[in-house]
């Protein structure tokens, strides 16, 4: 089955799938089915210490340590679910209709975080230590005190739809209609990276070490 998301925890690794999410508790050499979410669309994953979050139409759900019991965590989320979750610090941030949300609170209660991205629909989300950026239809924006307030941070971008982010050390990558985008500082400037791409449209990027999936 195709698989969304995935996040690790010392030697508990999440695998999010069409058909719910997948446990490997000994590095990936076996996997189960979570059976609490065997009928969701697992499409984020996220760990704060030992509580686990996963993301799908039905909202975000939660294990705290015991990893075969899943609860729901959506108080505040929007009836059509979450997806792209991330962390930052004890912070969790997530998108339900186009709009972000914030957890401070391991997923019990959500709100909005949504000052600054009114006009603009949100597709990615990436934190940078306590610098958090949001993907949007109109370039990137970037916000410093935990989503209280969002602003364009988008200069050398084309405007058109940020699909995905990427963080590696100060490095900020975007994946746009117009191909790749990078930024040394954190989003203050953007230039294009696109040489043996092939193709404008990237959708998705994943870093590992030094090197840069598109």
């Amino acid at each position: 089955v195709p698989v969304h998301a995935m996040a690790k925890n010392g030697p508990i690794i999440f695998a999010g799938t069409n058909n719910g999410l997948r446990l490997s508790m000994d590095n990936g050499e076996s996997w189960a089915t979570v059976s609490a979410l065997i009928n969701f669309a697992v499409r984020s994953l996220a760990v704060i210490g030992n509580n686990a979050f996963a993301a799908s139409v039905f909202g975000v759900s939660v294990s705290t340590g015991n990893r075969g019991t899943w609860t729901h965590a959506s108080i505040g989320l929007p009836n059509s679910g979450a997806r792209t979750l991330i962390t930052s610090g004890s912070n969790l941030f997530a998108i339900g209709d186009s709009l972000v949300f914030l957890s401070n609170n391991n997923g019990v209660f959500w709100t909005i975080a949504n000052v600054g991205l009114e006009a603009h629909p949100v597709y990615s989300l990436a934190a940078n230590g306590s610098r958090l950026f949001a993907g949007t239809k109109h370039g990137v924006f970037l916000s410093t005190d935990n989503g209280d307030l969002w602003t364009a941070s988008s200069i050398g971008l084309p405007n058109v739809p940020v699909y995905s982010l990427a963080v590696s050390e100060t490095n900020i990558f975007a994946a746009t209609d117009s191909g790749v985008f990078l930024s040394h500082n954190n989003g203050g400037f953007w230039s294009a990276i696109n040489e043996g791409l092939p193709t404008d449209r990237v959708k998705f990027l994943a870093v590992s070490g030094p090197n840069i999936y598109a």
